[in-house]
């Protein structure tokens, strides 16, 4: 390696002890560099790789999230409010956004679903516009390296209120 372009005789003096020496002095050990590259390279795949996981699920979680609070809206768009059975009306806009989210893998809390206007305090009025809001946290893969190890995914739909199941 190190005798090419020299005469027979330089190339006969690289093969010795002496010249195996000097070759080594002058050009170092290049399967050592090989292997530093390589596991340079192998980190930056995998970080390129983990992250590229890491915002997928933060959109299909993000996606479920917009499902269900969609589910719940629908829910409450549709279902008669009455003054009897407003706490069943509530409990049934948050079952259906929490069940929405459980058929996707998600585990919703009750607590991360809000109702606008509420319907166990009062039945909103024909025709005007009804909201539900779902909100979760999202656990993310390579949040350590950033200090966010999760953020709040949130999203919120909003329907005419009709009251009627057609």
């Amino acid at each position: 390696m190190c005798a090419t372009g020299l005469s027979t005789t330089a190339s006969r003096v690289s093969r010795s002890a002496n010249g195996r020496r000097l070759c080594r002095l002058l050009h170092g050990n290049e399967q050592g560099a090989n292997s530093l590259e390589v596991a340079f390279i192998a980190l930056f795949l995998f970080i390129l790789i983990a992250g590229i996981v890491d915002v997928g699920g933060a959109f299909q979680h993000y996606i479920i999230v917009i499902n269900a609070s969609r589910e719940g809206v629908r829910t409450y768009a549709r279902l008669p409010c009455t003054a009897s059975n407003r706490s069943a009306v509530r409990s049934a806009i948050v079952a259906a956004a929490v069940g929405e989210a459980a058929n996707s893998g998600l585990t919703l809390l009750t607590k991360n679903v809000t109702i606008n206007p509420d319907p166990a305090a009062a039945c909103p009025a024909n025709n005007s516009q009804v909201r539900v809001t779902v909100q979760d946290d999202f656990s993310t893969l390579m949040g350590a390296f950033w200090n966010a190890t999760s953020f709040p995914v949130r999203a919120q739909t909003s329907m005419m209120f009709y009251g009627v199941d057609e």
